[in-house]
């Protein structure tokens, strides 16, 4: 997020409450917390999707987000693990899917019996280019 918005880029942080802890480690890291926009479990469906439709840019995971932001054309970078690209990417040509395929996935489990390798292996570089990218 710091390189977003060394960009000029005002990133927001966006998931229902039960992210709010996964945001806050999120913010521990970025060291201009000002420069981040935290809206984590205060969108319902009708605010996100107005909240979408003034980004330029979503970088998400494979979620009903993801496809609202790519309905009301916002460039999507979408992070696939344990689901499958092929089933279910953002529609439409603007989007980049980045995923690291190891031997067990897509295995389409919510919870990893492993240690959710196919999520760890990708690597924010390439998460930047994409987003970068797409902007």
């Amino acid at each position: 997020m710091d390189a977003l918005a060394g960009d000029g880029v005002q990133p927001v942080l966006i998931g229902s409450q039960a992210d709010e802890a996964t945001g806050a480690d999120v913010l521990a890291e970025v060291s201009r917390r000002d420069a981040v926009l935290n809206v984590i479990g205060r969108t319902e469906l009708v605010a996100l999707a107005g909240l979408l439709t003034h980004c330029r840019a979503l970088i998400t995971n494979d979620s009903g987000a993801m496809h609202l932001g790519a309905a009301v054309g916002v460039s999507v970078t979408a992070l696939f693990g344990p689901t499958d690209e092929r089933a279910t990417r953002p529609i439409g040509d603007a989007h980049v899917v980045i995923a690291h395929d190891v031997w067990c996935r897509p295995c389409m489990l919510r919870e990893c019996p492993l240690d959710h390798r196919c999520m760890r292996g990708i690597q924010p570089a390439a998460v930047l280019e994409a987003a970068r990218r797409t902007l």
